[in-house]
């Protein structure tokens, strides 16, 4: 009979491995499966934390989310009336100009006027500013980018969920590595 590739031809065996080399090997094999059991514990751990972090990263942005759509449509709304307000102070400053012109009235009259008017484009310009602000929030937001004040909590809850992730993947590796180990310890301890 010819020997294919893959069949065994002889197995060798140490019948006289001492007692004391048994006993290191089962010890060294009850440690990697206490070192294995305790990774896939904080693995696990580490994944429940980071769905836990998931849904609370999740209710503060919708929180966010409606509290900066409020914020825009009321910003938008103070444009609108700034918008209008200004508008009629210019109507008034023009009339007024005009009456200075014709020297029917005097420019004290209208230096308050103007200042109304110029302080009435200031609350516009600061408002549509403020509008800006709270659209690049939303749109931070949106993308998953957590700058600014408002979105300061939100940005450690997702570093903190960052760590956690990659201290799970790292617990997953280290499980692979133990889990090899004890399987050599257990198969030399059996021969």
């Amino acid at each position: 009979n010819a020997a294919e590739s893959g069949d065994s031809l002889a197995r060798i065996s140490n019948v006289r491995v001492d007692r004391g080399t048994l006993i290191s090997l089962e010890e060294k094999a009850a440690d990697a499966r206490a070192k294995l059991e305790a990774t896939r514990q904080k693995k696990e751990s580490d994944r429940a934390y980071v769905k836990m972090l998931d849904a609370e990263i999740n209710d503060q942005s919708e929180q966010l989310r409606a509290q900066f759509q409020s914020q825009i449509a009321g910003l938008r709304a103070k444009i609108a009336e700034t918008n209008s307000l200004s508008g009629a102070q210019k109507a008034l400053v023009d009339r007024q100009s005009g009456l200075v012109a014709r020297n029917v009235a005097s420019m004290d009259m209208l230096k308050p006027t103007k200042e109304n008017y110029s302080a009435a484009l200031h609350k516009s310009d600061a408002a549509r500013a403020g509008l800006d602000q709270k659209v690049a929030q939303l749109d931070a937001l949106e993308k998953g980018i957590y700058a600014g004040d408002d979105l300061v909590a939100i940005g450690i809850l997702a570093q903190k969920r960052r760590d956690i992730s990659l201290d799970a993947t790292r617990m997953e590796i280290e499980e692979k590595e133990l889990s090899a180990i004890l399987q050599d310890k257990q198969g030399l301890a059996a021969q």
